[in-house]
């Protein structure tokens, strides 16, 4: 599966000669690959032959190429649907992009986003004459209520178009997926946002195996010499591996120095949304997959989830738009407005908590005659499937402390297994084996984290067939927990940084 992003601004763009260094050059294909064009990614399209292409366009074009408008102050998603149609419509801007309206959009393995960006312009206008006035200013800004939103409501607007897109992507088992991001007409702060958005996608996603290729073209003259030919270049190269996905993105959303002003009001925000984000947090990086799954299990983590996901999905319809055109009906202003409440770098907590619903450890379901401690239909956790999700997403230190308490649990059961017949507490068997003396049915932080989760007073086991089963109980008869008790539990982690 191979996806090209594209990042475009004011299609003011000169046909020039572009040279491609094909990913998997041979012979046959001719690599170095060659062509004229005024976009560069026409150039990595053809040459790598993508299934599907993203064009990513700034709403800042609007006022060059909106003549006829509407001042009612409409809601975003109104507007960028009348910029799509003129960029179809004009014949400068539909030429440029021929190429991808032609054999993406038409095929409908292509589409165009409009992305709120903001700042001042110099364009053309009309004056009361109808005459050319060169260099009239044309600003797109926030209401002063969300001035301090702007770089991260784009970012969360890109990163949730982006999620979107991998989301939809069906690969099989193994399969890799190639990322393309041609920044070549990426302006200003532009690029490094969707760069950022992306990676959040990709960590959100968790695909088998990404390898993501950043390419821009060498700066193109203003007036190219004949025969010149501009080099487009791989700036950047990442594979994305479930376990980069896990670490990079869980250690991202813990970086929240009491020193950071920023995420100081990011810590603030959040806890309007809940008290135990930070928590999570520190479970996640403390490779805490059983707490995980069991918080997925009792549908916790969704219940936070949703409601993110749907500020995030609606942000077309409730972002609002005003114009504010001069005498002569020139667009001079544009104000973006806000009204429902909203939190700095919704797209990082947005894809922390995707990624953590991914998690889902194998259940066993027991049945069979009633016996001590154990229903006569009961459930638990296999330990094979808690060894292939650390081998998965945890860290090196992570997957060697999780892999090592697994071996010392199957020691030692395999030692003091007495014909037990249902569950029997980690405790209890350390007990007998004169490793612990202990009474408590409540966890300790530092316990759980030094022992992967495998935490002696809540972790209950059951030798079943070749496998042993795992389970948190907080109860003298090993019943397993339920949604309080997860939540218990998850208190005892201390907040990143206190």
């Amino acid at each position: 599966m191979k996806l090209l992003i594209s990042l475009l601004g004011n299609f003011r763009y000169k046909e020039v000669s572009y040279s491609y260094t094909l990913t998997k050059p041979s012979p046959e294909n001719g690599s170095p690959y060659k062509d004229k064009s005024q976009i560069s990614s026409h150039i990595i399209a053809k040459a790598e032959n993508v299934d599907r292409w993203i064009l990513l366009v700034p709403f800042t074009i609007y006022h060059e190429h909106i003549k006829d408008f509407n001042i009612s102050g409409n809601s975003y998603d109104y507007y960028i649907k009348e910029l799509k149609e003129a960029l179809h419509f004009n014949e400068n801007i539909s030429k440029q992009i021929s190429y991808f309206i032609k054999n993406f959009e038409n095929e409908e393995k292509g589409t165009i986003y409009i992305i709120p960006g903001f700042g001042t312009f110099k364009s053309n206008y009309k004056d009361s004459k109808n005459e050319s006035v060169k260099g009239v200013i044309a600003s797109y800004s926030w209401e002063k209520k969300n001035e301090k939103y702007k770089i991260t409501m784009m970012r969360d607007y890109i990163y949730i178009k982006l999620y979107n897109e991998l989301r939809s992507i069906n690969v099989k088992e193994g399969e890799e997926v190639e990322i393309f991001l041609d920044i070549t007409h990426g302006i200003n702060y532009y690029s490094i946002i969707a760069y950022d958005a992306l990676l959040n996608a990709i960590y959100s996603r968790v695909f088998n195996k990404v390898i993501l290729r950043v390419y821009n073209s060498d700066p193109v003259n203003t007036e190219p010499m004949d025969g010149e030919v501009f080099n487009l270049n791989n700036i950047i190269t990442t594979i994305i591996q479930p376990k980069d996905c896990y670490n990079l993105l869980v250690k991202n959303f813990n970086l929240n120095s009491k020193e950071n002003q920023d995420t100081q009001k990011m810590e603030i925000e959040y806890k309007k949304i809940h008290d135990d984000i930070f928590k999570l947090g520190s479970a996640a990086e403390a490779g805490q997959f059983i707490l995980i799954h069991y918080l997925n299990k009792f549908n916790y983590l969704n219940e936070i989830f949703k409601p993110i996901d749907s500020v995030l999905q609606k942000f077309d319809c409730d972002l609002k738009v005003k114009l504010y055109a001069d005498e002569n009906k020139n667009l001079r202003e544009f104000k973006y407005s806000y009204d429902n409440e909203y939190f700095r770098n919704l797209y990082m907590l947005h894809s922390f908590l995707n990624l953590l619903k991914s998690i889902n450890l194998k259940e066993e379901k027991i049945c069979g005659e009633v016996a001590n401690n154990c229903l006569a239909e009961d459930t638990g956790i296999r330990i094979t499937s808690l060894r292939d999700v650390a081998q998965k997403y945890g860290g090196k230190l992570i997957r060697n402390l999780i892999r090592n308490e697994i071996d010392q649990l199957e020691k030692t059961e395999k030692e003091y297994n007495k014909g037990w017949s249902g569950f029997i507490r980690l405790r209890d068997i350390l007990d007998k084996c004169n490793q612990v003396k202990s009474s408590s049915y409540l966890p300790n932080e530092r316990n759980m984290i030094a022992h992967g989760g495998l935490e002696r007073n809540i972790t209950c086991i059951f030798k079943y067939d070749d496998d042993i089963l795992i389970r948190y109980s907080s109860s003298e008869t090993c019943s397993e927990i339920d949604r309080e008790g997860a939540l218990e539990i998850l208190k005892i982690f201390s907040k990143k940084g206190d």
